[in-house]
């Protein structure tokens, strides 16, 4: 009955019963394949099963014409449960108070004729009705146990009301009957309606009324059109994959030539080398050349040509050379901690774009998907099972797909420019080459912490500064040493003609007063306080292990439940959905929904990869991260300043003349 109601009713509407049959006109045929219904041919199915098991198909534009346009007219073809009504008699019968009695519409089995008041009320033929016979005319109800025959008609300017057609609904309701008893004809004589009066303003609401349902021919709205950016953004993925892929080891080279923070932490280590050096050198000698009784008795008096050289007692420029190389050893450590600060974010941004790269490939897929609902639902529209509200939510959803697409696109870029921001160099967006996945046998605690504290370059840069505290200690009590300083030299005496020598031995500082007790409580505390230091950061590096560790064995989990349950049920479900569609057992749209959370869980998947890549990262990379960070100076942890140590009064000059006997 329903096919052919719409068979009857496109034929009505559109002159020709092929707007809804299989005919195609080059749009792809309105009972095509969206909604898998019987009137598909197999080919087509198959073909679209064959598209869709086709893996990351490129993104296509929708076809220009793809639907044909306006075959959404069928939908108006059905009658409304609001106006159920045809339009006003046209026949001279009707117009006058009469009635046709038209014979019911092929395979409808109802009049969809315009009636009398009369006739408003007429039951539909019922099984006691001897077959051929014409509805009874227009009879009035009488009380119980009357005859009442035909009604005559009525002359015109008589005074009566005229009967007029009116509307009738598409099923009228039966009207009551007299079941007196009688005979058989006076029964059937009695199964009318009474007379049904027109309302008042029934003329006015009939000027007002609009046209019937299926009058009005409504084309579905035109598909949202491709964005330019998004053409641009296909083009310049496509220019991306002719270039040779970038690798992650072809990013670590060109780190190490072009990184600043690397160059930054190698030119430390020599400064720092250099000041070790400087500290160790002893203070050169002093020359000094003096004439004294210059013009005494009319002679030239007596010139003097003298060396001072001051001999460091006690080791003291010993040990300052060897706690600067303990600040160079700091530097060294800070310099490999940058090191892996750099490569560890290099690694990172790796995996992440990686991750982008794929999960943009997957958005091409979902892109496809809803443009096949799009279509589909178009095609619904044609074939009168949807309306207007679902092709113009397909095509918001479909255009906010997009936008997703452009994001993430732009996402991958930003991700690809900061990549090139720690390698400290600047290439052409191109599409890295390498994978996300790896072994998953998961690392262990315990090993993870006992590896931390034994190599970790920053806590080996606390014991570097730990040793030099110790040294400075050393240093600090062997200062008040008095350093002894060398005075020898020779001169000439005019007055005799004779030549002179000159000597003198001095001990500089010698410590009366000044200890240095001061500087060795302080050397005193700074040991203490970085023994704590070394506490502390072990401290740090597990709570910050404890974090990254939580991070990498919850993204384990989910990858390894991933790959060995969620996708490939997810997998296989899709391909039996697909199967499905196949031997028209399911609809299209069904077919999308499998799809896309087949995609969806892809695209998890590859978030739980990034995440457990870069948590592996972090964790053999001993949790540095901050590849533009500023270098550490080196210098000891807590110090002000770490300067060459001077011997006290080392500096005090003795005037030459003195040394004259």
């Amino acid at each position: 009955m329903r096919s052919g109601f719409i068979l009857y009713t496109c034929a009505a509407i559109l002159g020709a019963s092929t707007a809804c049959g299989g005919e195609d006109n080059g749009s792809g045929g309105a009972s095509s394949s969206a909604l898998g219904v019987s009137g598909e041919s197999r080919e087509a199915r198959a073909a679209k099963v064959r598209a869709a098991r086709s893996e990351l198909r490129g993104l296509r534009d929708p076809a220009p014409g793809a639907v044909r346009p306006g075959l959404g007219v069928v939908r108006g073809g059905f009658p409304r449960k609001d106006s159920g009504v045809i339009r006003a008699a046209s026949t001279p019968a009707q117009a006058e108070g009469g009635r046709s009695t038209p014979g019911p519409l092929p395979g409808l089995g109802v009049v969809p004729s315009s009636m009398s008041e009369t006739d408003q009320g007429a039951a539909p033929p019922g099984p006691s009705m001897i077959p051929g016979t014409a509805v009874n005319p227009a009879r009035t109800v009488a009380p119980p146990g009357v005859n009442v025959g035909p009604t005559p008609p009525t002359a015109p300017g008589s005074g009566a009301r005229e009967t007029r057609p009116i509307q009738r609904p598409v099923f009228p309701i039966p009207a009551p009957y007299d079941v007196s008893p009688g005979s058989e004809s006076e029964y059937r004589g009695r199964l009318t309606a009474p007379p049904i009066t027109r309302p008042p303003d029934a003329e006015e609401s009939q000027r007002e009324l609009q046209p019937g349902a299926g009058e009005v021919l409504i084309p579905p709205p035109p598909i949202p059109p491709v964005p330019p950016v998004l053409r641009s953004i296909n083009e310049s993925n496509n220019e991306a994959r002719t270039r040779p892929p970038v690798t992650l080891a072809d990013l670590e080279k060109m780190a190490v030539q072009y990184n600043p923070t690397l160059k930054q932490a190698r030119a430390l280590v020599e400064a720092n080398f250099g000041t070790a050096i400087q500290n160790g050198l002893w203070p050169d000698p002093t020359l000094t050349f003096a004439n004294s009784s210059w013009g005494s008795g009319g002679l030239a008096g007596t010139p003097q040509l003298m060396v001072t050289q001051d001999v460091i007692t006690a080791g003291k420029y010993r040990l300052a050379r060897a706690s600067y190389l303990e600040v160079t050893k700091a530097s060294q450590w800070n310099a490999m901690a940058v090191e892996y600060r750099v490569l560890n974010d290099i690694r990172r941004m790796f995996f992440q774009t990686l991750g982008w790269q794929a999960m943009v490939m997957i958005e091409q897929e979902i892109l496809k998907s809803m443009e096949d609902e799009v279509v589909t639902a178009r095609e619904a529209y044609n074939m009168g099972v949807d309306n207007l509200q679902a092709l113009h939510l397909a095509n918001a959803a479909l255009q906010d797909e997009r936008l997703t697409y452009m994001k993430m696109n732009n996402s991958l870029r930003m991700y690809w420019q900061k990549l090139m921001a720690y390698v400290g160099t600047q290439l052409p967006f191109t599409f890295l080459g390498g994978s996300l996945q790896g072994d998953t046998t998961p690392l262990e605690w315990v090993p993870i912490l006992q590896r931390l504290y034994q190599y970790s370059p920053e806590l080996m840069a606390t014991y570097a500064d730990l040793r030099y505290d110790q040294i400075n200690l050393k240093l600090q009590r062997v200062i008040p040493w008095p350093n002894i300083q060398l005075v020898g030299g020779t001169g000439y005496k005019f007055s005799n003609d004779t030549t002179v020598g000159i000597g003198q031995i001095s001990l500089l500082g010698v410590p009366t007063w000044n200890w240095n007790q001061g500087n060795i409580r302080r050397a005193n505390a700074q040991i203490l306080r970085q023994q704590a230091e070394i506490r502390r950061v072990q401290l740090t590096l597990q709570e910050q292990l404890a974090l990254v560790y939580q991070s990498y064995i919850t993204a384990n989990q989910y990858v390894e439940s991933y790959e060995k349950v969620n996708l490939p049920e997810l997998r296989r479900a899709y391909e039996l959905t697909l199967d499905s569609y196949e031997d028209d057992r399911v609809d299209w749209p069904i077919v999308l929904t499998s799809q896309r959370l087949y995609f969806q869980a892809r695209r998890d998947y590859i978030s739980y990869l990034v995440a457990w890549r870069e948590s592996e990262v972090l964790i053999m990379g001993f949790l540095l991260s901050g590849a533009l960070s500023p270098v550490p100076s080196g210098l000891p942890t807590g110090e002000v300043s770490v300067t060459a140590p001077t011997p006290t009064n080392a500096s005090i000059f003795v005037a030459p003349g003195n040394f004259i006997p």
